[in-house]
């Protein structure tokens, strides 16, 4: 990982929403000194924290820590014991549509099989509304 870049995204996301390093840090529960250390190449987070960073600015882990802008994105869900159709009361495209669209994703494709080992899979593809 290039500590360089991905302080760099960082201090660039948190600008965008017009953030001190001290609003950031009291969001994602961490300390101001630490995101100053990240913007300045002098750490890199850990992973717990790059995805609370993904959540919170709502850009892929791909996008932090490699600069991608992905438009279009794969998920994998598979069990060994029963089908995956529901997630909390709700279909699984459904739940998934209620998260991802009011993101600007909708599902583009989804895929159920059952593996050789019988695991049932879950592969959808969600893409980014331009």
């Amino acid at each position: 990982m290039d500590g360089n870049n991905i302080g760099a995204r960082i201090a660039g996301l948190r600008k965008e929403k017009g953030m001190t390093q001290a609003e950031l840090a009291a969001v994602i529960n961490i300390s101001d000194k630490a995101i100053s250390k990240w913007e300045s190449a002098g750490s890199c987070p850990d992973i717990d924290v790059l995805i609370k960073l993904s959540d919170f600015f709502e850009v892929s882990l791909d996008y932090i820590i490699r600069g991608e802008c992905m438009h279009q994105q794969k998920m994998f869900a598979g069990s060994p014991d029963a089908k995956i159709t529901r997630i909390n009361g709700l279909s699984l495209i459904d739940g998934i549509n209620k998260y991802y669209l009011s993101r600007g994703w909708h599902v583009v494709k989804a895929e159920q099989n059952m593996s050789a080992n019988d695991w049932w899979s879950v592969i959808i593809v969600i893409e980014r509304n331009n």
